[in-house]
């Protein structure tokens, strides 16, 4: 089973879009996990489109925790319509949907990380958007995640404020004592600096190399029909490659969270 927790550096990057393509091109039943403590509501209004009224999600795993009744993530998940990638159900739990609530949800992570990894039984993986490093990556996430990726553009903005807020994330890491590979998933490499340059400055591999291609892109941000060659379109053939360089690095884990 793997765990995948994905921040922004900041600047935007497009770390949602990446999840949810992640997500829908991941080749085993998954589930997106919105833990990004400012309430954005991309995927509900952006891919679903507003189509969700009563969304569920961490709104309904939070009112589970309160009564100390036993977390089933798939019951307050949605389905998520796809007709791309492997032939497996995905689901997404949607985030807090008001400023300020994530200032208590503590506590529901530390419930709420075992059940994610719990998932393996069910033959099923996570995938959790984090939003910005500057908001912080839960612990009990950090603890059962097999890979953290940090996604930022190649500009030197973007880079400024990878510089700015990774070392928190470093640091938080090591004071668990995590085993997840931290790595970087660059958008637009060469514009202007390469996976490597980025690689040698930041001292952290390059796990995904994804296209800037923004018609595709709109497709997993804003709901936007897909093109008719959607499937070999720059953005998703990228995708498909982090998929694979991902599988060959993420190891299966046993249940047990003990931090």
């Amino acid at each position: 089973m793997a765990v995948i927790v994905i921040a922004s550096a900041g600047c935007a990057p497009g770390a949602t879009t990446t999840a949810l393509a992640l997500a829908l091109h991941w080749p085993r039943e998954t589930v997106l996990v919105d833990a990004d403590p400012n309430p954005t509501q991309a995927v509900l209004a952006g891919y679903l489109g507003g189509a969700v009224t009563d969304p569920g999600g961490l709104t309904a795993i939070a009112a589970r925790h309160r009564a100390r009744a036993e977390l089933d993530v798939l019951s307050a998940a949605l389905r998520l319509p796809t007709n791309e990638g492997p032939d497996q159900l995905r689901w997404f739990l949607p985030g807090v949907s008001h400023p300020g609530a994530a200032a208590v949800f503590p506590p529901v992570w530390t419930s709420l990380a075992p059940a994610l990894n719990a998932l393996h039984q069910r033959q099923i993986d996570a995938v959790i958007d984090v939003g910005r490093l500057g908001g912080g990556v839960p612990p009990a996430l950090l603890a059962v995640a097999q890979v953290v990726l940090v996604v930022t553009r190649t500009s030197l903005r973007d880079l400024a404020a990878m510089r700015v807020h990774l070392p928190s994330l470093q640091q938080h890491h090591e004071q668990l004592d995590a085993t997840a590979h931290v790595a970087v998933v660059v958008i637009g490499e060469g514009q202007p600096y390469t996976g490597h340059e980025i690689e040698r400055v930041f001292g952290l591999p390059v796990w995904g190399r994804l296209a800037d291609d923004p018609d595709t892109a709109a497709v997993y941000s804003d709901g936007e029909p897909p093109a008719k060659r959607h499937h070999r379109s720059p953005l998703v053939t990228s995708v498909a490659h982090m998929v694979e360089h991902l599988r060959g690095r993420i190891r299966p884990v046993t249940v047990g969270v003990s931090r």
